[in-house]
């Protein structure tokens, strides 16, 4: 496509992107498709992103029971691991932003985590605890 073709304006940068290979496209954007993220970098998009697995801690495709059960925290080598950008500036007027969905505080200096979780470390996940019956 060409800046002609009037698409909405958009910046796609620091994203993580994994193809499950469905088909020659992973990405759409209104009516243009791209196979991948050497594509999109030729129109100027994701020149930080990245095309692998996250390794996220445990997912399991397949029904919606089962993916709301997913663990979607990264694992220690995950190639996420303070591959984003720096949002921190924006924290006094969007507070939400400047915590992953856990809770936990992103850095106020230097790169975060791809995706919904800043990795913790190790061991940091407590246990399930069952309790008596």
């Amino acid at each position: 496509f060409t800046t002609s073709d009037n698409l909405p304006k958009a910046t796609f940068d620091y994203n993580l992107y994994k193809s499950f290979n469905w088909g020659p496209y992973w990405f759409q954007w209104v009516d243009h498709a791209f196979g991948s993220i050497a594509t999109m970098r030729t129109f100027g998009w994701e020149l930080n992103g990245i095309e692998a697995d996250p390794l996220f801690v445990d997912i399991s495709p397949g029904l919606t029971s089962q993916i709301l059960n997913n663990n979607l925290k990264l694992q220690a080598t995950s190639p996420a691991i303070n591959k984003g950008f720096n949002l921190s500036s924006y924290c006094s007027t969007m507070p939400g932003l400047c915590s992953d969905y856990s809770g936990n505080a992103r850095p106020t200096s230097g790169p975060w985590d791809i995706g919904a979780y800043e990795y913790q470390g190790s061991g940091t996940t407590p246990p399930v605890v069952t309790p008596p019956i």
